[in-house]
């Protein structure tokens, strides 16, 4: 077995975490830095300064060089650089989940192009192995839900708010000050974080490539103690969670807090772990449980596509022409404000309930989400009550 020379581009979080696996496995397995990328050449870093470079050709032009691992944070200028590689035939993985959602499409015609390996199972859900999961032991299977938990931040946020009764801001600082959430929080608590992972999902789930933009996701920046004591009050808890529903040959999919009760699986999984579970036909419901994010956790994810290059492993899912996405369907949602004139901004099929307080109103009621994808969500916070959804077909509603 020839010695992997590994290109990486990035050295933060993950792409430390990365450095010390592959420093620990190296005298068990032919893989090994060759250089690494990075922005500042004059912070101190653990890897040797032998190795660094802040010239990305250094890495190109090294014929030494036979993988490239790919972990910055910017979409466009990561997809540059998995596009290079791929076109050069040097296999690429990636952690990028912005990037591979938007990009999903072309990145798939330069697989199919050039016949390149390209894996990135650490860009869904950390060390949850989803993807490889999915491909191993579904592809026989009829899969009619995937939902989950897909956003290690949030969730801390939410179990600090609940446990706690931490306000949301000081929460949020707190998982910043640990390492969960970024400087700029905006990908976690704005739901677009768990949006990307999902819109992967879609393609190796159901083997559909739906555009980032025709998926319904919101967040919990607006959550407010009231929210909270909205749900305690019911002996219940927000949870923001990821789901895929198929039924018949049309899917659904939505990233939204949604109020669980006790006897729900998400209601148990708090801080910053992750769930994904599987309903298929024949396996009925399964559940991988675990860490979502870290530089750990998401690195040993990264080393696992290492290894599967070696391995000869690459993705099969291929595009299902008789499945169609769609938004036609409906959900029972609450919006709150401190501002009831900002209710109006949510135009509900069927109205149920509209509290008034100072400071505080909500309304319940059934929404298309094809209504909420116009919706000025600002200042508003939005969340199921329930896990009803209804797929409209003509005229008649199909409830799931």
């Amino acid at each position: 077995m020839k010695t992997i020379k590994i290109g990486q581009f990035g050295f933060g979080c993950v792409g430390e975490g990365l450095f010390d696996i592959v420093t620990d496995q190296k005298k068990n397995l032919p893989i090994a830095y060759q250089k690494i990328c990075i922005r500042d050449i004059n912070k101190s870093r653990k890897a040797p300064l032998e190795i660094l470079t802040d010239n990305p050709k250094d890495l190109f032009e090294d014929v030494e060089i036979n993988l490239i691992v790919e972990l910055i944070n910017d979409a466009d200028h990561a997809f540059k650089i998995v596009s290079t590689a791929i076109r050069k035939g040097i296999p690429v993985v990636s952690a990028n989940k912005k990037m591979i959602a938007i990009y999903y499409g072309e990145i798939q015609k330069l697989i199919a192009e050039y016949k390149t390996p390209f894996l990135y199972e650490g860009a869904v859900c950390g060390a949850i192995p989803i993807l490889q999961t999915l491909e191993n032991y579904y592809q026989f299977d009829k899969i009619s839900k995937v939902e989950g938990i897909f956003n290690g931040t949030t969730n801390y946020i939410l179990t600090k708010q609940f446990e706690e009764k931490i306000p949301f801001n000081l929460a949020l600082k707190d998982a910043q000050a640990k390492g969960f959430a970024e400087v700029d929080p905006t990908s976690d608590i704005d739901g677009l974080d768990p949006k990307y992972k999902l819109k992967i999902l879609l393609a190796h789930s159901f083997g559909l490539d739906v555009p980032v933009d025709q998926i319904f996701a919101t967040g919990i920046r607006n959550i407010s103690q009231n929210d909270i004591s909205y749900a305690k009050n019911k002996g219940l808890k927000y949870r923001l969670i990821s789901k895929i529903i198929k039924h018949e040959n049309q899917v659904c999919a939505l990233v939204c807090p949604i109020l669980v009760k006790e006897s729900d699986l998400a209601y148990k999984i708090d801080h910053e772990n992750n769930y994904v579970s599987i309903t298929a036909e024949y396996t009925g419901k399964q559940l991988l449980y675990g860490k979502g994010a870290g530089s750990h956790p998401t690195g040993i994810a990264v080393f696992s596509d290492i290894t599967g290059v070696i391995n000869g492993l690459s993705y099969t899912k291929s595009i299902d022409s008789n499945l169609s996405f769609t938004n036609e369907v409906f959900i029972e949602i609450l919006i709150s404000a401190q501002n009831l004139k900002l209710l109006d901004n949510v135009k509900f099929n069927e109205a149920y309930q509209v509290y008034e307080s100072q400071g505080y109103f909500y309304k319940t009621g059934k929404v298309s989400i094809n209504s909420l994808l116009s919706t000025v969500t600002d200042d508003l916070f939005i969340g199921l009550i329930n896990n009803k959804v209804e797929f409209e077909k003509g005229e008649e509603l199909l409830l799931v």
